[in-house]
């Protein structure tokens, strides 16, 4: 975990940073590209039109001689150059306004001067700690023909300065903005590292099977929705954990019932003497408590298997003959008790589901509303479809359910009257039962007192409408 963290820890830290390093080095590299490409362009236009002015004012002159270009050059003194040659159309300098190095009198090979006595333009700029020199070199033209060439050089130190002025600036502002992020990135994983740590120490909490610990989520970060989704899974997981004792402890007691009558009858003919016909009622009382073993052992292991639900083919079921087919079944219990069935139902009431599970439900639901319905009374089922919903009715007779104990039906094991319960062959897991399957199809149950007396039992399924072939 701690692995992990880390790992998380350092890519989030190296992400923030490269990011951070790119955008400054972007930062810095465009700023001084811009201005650098600006002073360039500035010092090319103002060297090129200076030459460009020498070069017009030596085109007067039908022939380049030295006495000529030196009174002309005299007149263009205040042209802030730092030096002008001028040379004849063979490259012999007739001028230079060099104190140092000066090459009047000789033969100038630049190869600027060489492209302008071809008729070329030239220019380029070398820029240093220090200075900006920018070079021109145009040719002197007369009469269309090139009678010579003018090469400029300018060096400027204020522009030079006005750059190191910006990359200066550039990188104390770079070197701020670097630490500024270091610390902020440093603070983050720091609190991001304490907020990691308590998760995965609820986390360590929860896998010992504390499930009560619970983590602050006033965040509304991922970090936050993980506390969050946190504190629900461990609820899930208490509330399971609770069910299941209760589910345990329930089986147990329900399941001991049954298990002690046989012990104890069974004792009862071993140890005493009885004629056979006491024998063969108690062996009929064992057998009826060994089949109410079995009914409850096979309802146990229905709601394991709704529990561990797979992916089972569906089918289009119509409600209306499912009804029919559960009172056919049924209706030999009801005459027992003379106990009336009346159907009311509309067409074309179909669901998607498996259709044992729909004739489970209705048999379930049905088969309580005879058990628990008064002698000569009467069961109703009403079915109709609703917009896009079918609905189920079970009204009966009966004694009614006391309205504090109805949300409790649905519970495993529990039963209103367990003395009554019992009576009628009943272990509380088929309402249980009957609700899971409900949900399962997206449906829902629910349970209401009669004014009339009695209870009436609502089950909604979603409609499923049936394409002809």
């Amino acid at each position: 975990m701690q692995r992990l963290q880390r790992s998380i820890q350092l890519r989030y830290a190296a992400a923030y940073l490269v990011v951070t390093v790119l955008v400054l080095v972007l930062l810095n590299v465009y700023p001084l590209s811009f201005s650098q490409d600006m002073v360039i362009r500035s010092k090319e236009t103002s060297v090129v039109t200076k030459a460009e002015m020498v070069a017009s004012a030596m085109a007067g002159l039908d022939r380049l001689t030295n006495d000529g270009v030196e009174q002309v050059a005299n007149l263009l003194r205040d042209v802030s150059i730092s030096r002008i040659i001028v040379t004849d159309e063979s490259g012999l300098s007739l001028y230079d306004s060099a104190n140092t190095d000066n090459t009047e009198g000789r033969y100038v090979v630049y190869p600027e001067i060489a492209k302008a006595l071809g008729g070329n333009d030239v220019f380029h700029c070398r820029t240093t700690a220090t200075e900006i020199e920018s070079v021109a070199a145009l040719p002197v033209i007369y009469r269309r023909m090139a009678i010579g060439c003018v090469y400029v050089v300018e060096n400027d130190t204020e522009q030079a300065a006005f750059l190191r002025g910006i990359q200066r600036n550039m990188r104390n502002i770079t070197a701020v903005i670097l630490a500024l992020v270091l610390l902020v990135c440093a603070v983050s994983v720091l609190f991001f590292s304490r907020r990691m740590d308590r998760i995965l120490d609820a986390i360590r909490v929860a896998r010992e099977g504390d499930y009560n610990y619970k983590l602050e989520a006033t965040e509304k970060d991922e970090l936050g929705i993980l506390a969050q989704e946190f504190n629900a899974l461990t609820e899930r997981i208490q509330t399971t954990e609770t069910m299941r004792r209760q589910f345990v402890s329930d089986a147990s007691h329900e399941l001991k019932t049954p298990l002690a009558a046989i012990t104890l009858m069974t004792d009862s003919v071993l140890q005493n003497e009885m004629d056979k016909d006491t024998i063969l009622e108690f062996v009929g009382d064992i057998g009826m408590e060994a089949n109410r073993l079995s009914r409850m052992t096979e309802k146990l292991l229905q709601l394991s298997r709704l529990e561990n639900v797979t992916e089972t083919k569906l089918e289009v079921v119509d409600l209306a003959a499912t009804v029919e087919k559960v009172f056919r079944i049924l209706w030999p219990l009801a005459n027992e008790r003379d106990i009336k069935l009346v159907n009311r139902m509309e067409s074309n009431c179909t669901v998607l589901a498996r259709e044992d599970d729909i004739y489970e439900i209705v048999f379930n639901v049905a088969e309580n509303g005879i058990k628990y319905n008064k002698d000569g009374g009467t069961l109703e089922i009403l079915l109709y479809r609703k917009e896009d919903k079918v609905i189920i009715l079970f009204n009966d007779e009966g004694v009614g359910i006391p309205e504090d104990e109805m949300p409790r039906i649905f519970e495993r094991f529990y039963r209103v009257d367990k003395a009554r319960s019992r009576e009628a062959g009943g272990s509380g897991i088929g309402l249980a039962i009957v609700h899971d399957m409900v949900v399962k199809y997206g449906g829902t149950i629910s349970v209401a007192a009669r004014r009339a007396g009695g209870t009436r039992f609502t089950i909604t399924f979603p409609w499923h409408q049936e394409v002809a072939p």
